[in-house]
């Protein structure tokens, strides 16, 4: 089942999310001031969350969280979010992998590296599709059952695989296919 997020803005979410990206030229005074506020905000409350600890117990709150982040993307990326035992977030978002149009290369050895650098207990992973749609492959299946398994042997769960598509559309794949996390 494919869930959709409204983004808040009319600005692409990298011009947001990204202070270092250049405000356009293109843009009227009074679009790039809005930016800019947009900008700031997104910093503020970057740092409230953190601070907060954000609690990721639904799929929503990842998707919401990362869709700013992954939805524009041109190639297929590769996130993980370690989280304590309360599934809270440990630190940010960390970027396994940078894939291709069709694909990322991301192998569950990368995964719990990080994982283990970061103390958690447990563990979301996301990636994002490219074409939009946020429909699992056999691969992405495939990877969601083998980062389970090995997950099982270092005694950190994978809580979930979001994938993230284009149009505020996402797809848990524990939600939808429970039985690949058996």
């Amino acid at each position: 089942m494919r869930r959709r997020y409204n983004p808040p803005s009319e600005f692409d979410p990298r011009l947001i999310v990204d202070p270092q990206r250049p405000i356009p030229k293109h843009l009227s005074r009074k679009k790039a001031l809005q930016l800019q506020e947009l900008r700031e905000a997104y910093q503020w409350s970057l740092g409230r969350k953190r601070a907060d600890r954000l609690k990721f117990d639904n799929p929503e709150k990842v998707a919401e969280f990362l869709f700013p982040l992954m939805s524009n993307l041109r190639v297929e990326h590769m996130y993980i979010l370690p989280l304590d035992s309360r599934l809270r977030l440990i630190g940010s978002p960390v970027a396994v992998s940078v894939g291709d149009i069709d694909g990322v290369d991301a192998g569950a050895r990368m995964i719990f590296r990080i994982a283990l650098e970061a103390d958690a207990d447990s563990i979301i992973i996301a990636h994002n599709h490219p074409s939009g749609d946020p429909s699992p492959s056999a691969a992405d299946l495939a990877v969601t059952r083998q980062v389970c398994a090995a997950g099982r042997l270092l005694n950190i769960t994978l809580d979930d695989h979001l994938i993230i598509g284009a149009h505020g559309l996402w797809y848990s794949i524990r939600r939808e296919r429970l039985d690949t996390f058996a």
